[in-house]
């Protein structure tokens, strides 16, 4: 009997908890081996062993579900950081468990809807991956959008040495990718459903276009929302009437660094802030996003970025997104 058929056979009640993080852990790892392969520049060592060794951790756990004991036996190895053929065994192991998502289908249907049923399996399992799984997602995410250089063109002339957009970074890493560690069509094409990256109270997860399309119709429900697909927001006044604006890109960074690190800092230490050419200068753009954004309850008070003053320089006043208990916030941002 073929593995995946005895592993249906196993389940009982649908596909377990653990076969989400199973199949996202799995292709995030052979994520990671690409990464170090094509782009070895990317991070440094240290980083690498250390998404490796977490990851590794969340496989093994959820591969530790007697459900998966015929993978676990007769595939899996567990995966040694230096061992270069890696990726064709993760993709093997992904490819096995991929199936098992709900409406997958593997045959008699067209190589299309084959790869739009694994996108769908792949999201419904990013869906339901826990929070720790979710933050690691989201660094290989960034890492692959802003620290990938693609190696130099062979037989495609749009791929330059020149700097080039998260976007055309993202296609590059897809066409380059071995496609000989491919199992009938399998090995990560779910990876291309994913469109966007949602942060909410209830933490970081993708979502497919379907999905965003969706969220966006619901955007009257939020107190605050942050759509970076197209910089327009939403937020909510004193009287719960929504005011929409629309952000710069860089208003959306500054914003998006403070949601993102939900601790004190001051404007010109996030992410975005620095690339300012002063401290004043990337504070203005902090408040004029967060005008946009947040709703003004006193001189300086905010009901959802908290001011932390410094008693002795304005200069060194920090802020933090710290929304309320019962405030409800989406931000959206390009995967």
């Amino acid at each position: 009997m073929e593995v995946t058929d005895r592993l249906r056979d196993q389940e009982h009640g649908g596909p377990p908890f653990s076969l989400a993080e199973a199949v996202i852990t799995s292709l995030s790892l052979r994520d990671l081996y690409g990464i170090r392969r094509l782009y070895p520049n990317a991070l440094s060592v240290d980083d690498a062993k250390e998404i490796h060794r977490l990851l590794v951790e969340h496989l093994n756990a959820a591969l530790g579900d007697p459900r998966f004991h015929v993978i676990r036996d007769s595939l899996y190895c567990e995966p040694c950081f230096e061992d270069s053929l890696m990726e064709g065994k993760l993709s093997l192991i992904f490819a096995t468990l991929v199936v098992q998502c709900p409406n997958v289908q593997t045959m008699g249907d067209s190589e299309k809807a084959i790869a739009e049923s694994i996108d769908q399996g792949v999201t419904w399992c990013h869906e339901r991956c826990s929070q720790k799984i979710q933050d690691l997602l989201l660094q290989l995410f960034e890492i692959k959008n802003h620290d990938c250089i693609i190696p130099s063109p062979k037989d495609d002339p749009s791929l330059t040495d020149t700097p080039r957009s998260p976007r055309l970074r993202t296609s590059g890493f897809r066409k380059i990718e071995n496609a000989s560690v491919r199992t009938n069509q399998l090995s990560g094409e779910g990876i291309d459903g994913v469109y966007c990256v949602v942060i909410t109270r209830e933490g970081t997860h993708f979502a497919n276009k379907a999905r965003y399309e969706k969220l966006v119709n619901a955007i009257d429900e939020c107190d605050m929302f942050i759509d970076g697909m197209t910089r327009r927001v939403s937020c909510r006044d004193g009287e719960q009437k929504p005011r929409t604006e629309k952000l710069t890109p860089k208003e959306l960074g500054i914003l998006s660094d403070f949601i993102r690190v939900g601790k004190p800092m001051r404007p010109y230490d996030t992410k975005t802030g620095n690339g300012c050419a002063s401290s004043s200068s990337a504070y203005r753009m902090f408040e004029k996003a967060r005008r946009k954004v947040d709703l003004k309850l006193g001189r300086y008070v905010y009901r959802t970025f908290r001011l932390h003053k410094n008693p002795s320089d304005r200069k060194l006043n920090a802020h933090e997104f710290a929304p309320p208990d019962d405030l409800v916030y989406c931000l959206i941002l390009p995967a």
